[in-house]
């Protein structure tokens, strides 16, 4: 009796087999199982034409050897031909993932630029009325909530923006060779103003013990920084904040701390997911949760890290890689 690899059985001792055989000239015959381990994928005949033969134990064993050869060769026909099914799966996957972000993109892109057109004119009008001499205490309020709803709504599609730009790998870096020292100052008397409103102390440190020109994208690490310092002061309601920048080996760091209230571990671990923010932040109902993840991607982009270190004051790492031929210590560049 024999199973065949449908499973059904048919015996080569049926008078309708002998007779087929004998049609063939088929006088003798050896059939053993195609097998890989326990599955039986079909049969292998061996047979001797006209007069009838003795096969012996060599070739019996010979042909279960070819036989478990052909199985295992046709075990690795069906793995190969199930992992080309896979590979064109997933690579059409691929492609429709790739489609829909792009058709994200573009959707993104026209939206942001119908919105800030209109956004822009309604912010300059609320900025041109609050110059005016003509307005009572009443409408002055109602001109500044304009023009701070305005300027939130301007960040939030900004950020958005940016999110998608990450996203779609559009991002590239444009390292130029620029004046940190210049850049440290803007900042510092950017927010100063801010800082001292609500009566806190900013202080920057260590711009005289670091390389005054540097070779970086200037414009992604002012946003980094710009991200950062508003996030301190935003969050620190009494003390002050501090800037540290330091260069150690190949190694440029700055460190922003402040006496803010702390980052909460369970508000640690999702502190740079984008849409993410922690207690505080959502209390606080600024922002978009955006502004550390695309501060992160940035940083890694330029070949940083960003990280964080929050027990009795928040304080933000910023560390960048640079070549000392990109650098230049002195007030005059060659």
């Amino acid at each position: 009796m024999i199973i065949s690899a449908e499973g059904t059985f048919f015996s080569l001792n049926s008078n309708y087999t002998l007779k087929v055989l004998k049609r063939l000239n088929i006088g003798s015959y050896l059939v053993v199982p195609i097998v890989d381990g326990t599955h039986l994928w079909g049969l292998l005949m061996a047979t001797q034409d006209a007069a009838p033969f003795h096969w012996d134990s060599s070739a019996t064993q010979i042909m279960t050897q070819v036989g478990t050869q052909l199985g295992v060769a046709v075990q690795q026909a069906e793995l190969l031909a199930h992992s080309q099914k896979q590979t064109k799966a997933l690579k059409a996957a691929k492609e429709e993932a790739e489609r829909a972000n792009s058709s994200k993109s573009d959707f993104l892109s026209h939206m942001s630029h119908e919105l800030r057109t209109p956004l822009n004119a309604i912010l300059g009008y609320a900025q041109l009325m609050q110059r005016s001499q003509h307005l009572g205490a009443q409408d002055t309020k109602y001109v500044n909530t304009i023009n701070r709803s305005g300027k939130h709504l301007l960040a939030l599609i900004n950020d958005v923006l940016e999110m998608a730009k990450i996203e779609a790998g559009q991002l590239h870096l444009t390292p130029i060779s620029f004046d940190l020292y210049n850049l440290l100052i803007e900042l510092e008397e950017l927010f100063s103003l801010k800082a001292s409103s609500k009566q806190l102390q900013l202080y920057f440190h260590g711009q005289a013990l670091v390389p005054r020109y540097i070779k970086a994208d200037q414009g992604k690490l002012r946003q980094v920084l710009i991200n950062i310092l508003g996030n301190a002061i935003k969050f620190t309601q009494k003390g002050q904040i501090d800037l540290y920048v330091s260069v150690d080996a190949q190694t440029l760091t700055f460190a922003i701390s402040d006496t803010g209230p702390g980052i909460d571990s369970k508000s640690l671990d999702k502190l740079f997911l984008a849409f993410e923010q922690g207690d505080i932040g959502l209390e606080s109902r600024e922002g978009t949760g955006l502004g550390l993840s695309i501060s992160k991607k940035f940083v890694r982009l330029m070949g940083g890290d960003l990280s964080v270190n929050s027990q009795k004051r928040t304080r933000l790492y910023i560390r960048l890689s640079y070549s000392l031929s990109d650098c230049q210590w002195y007030a005059d560049r060659h």
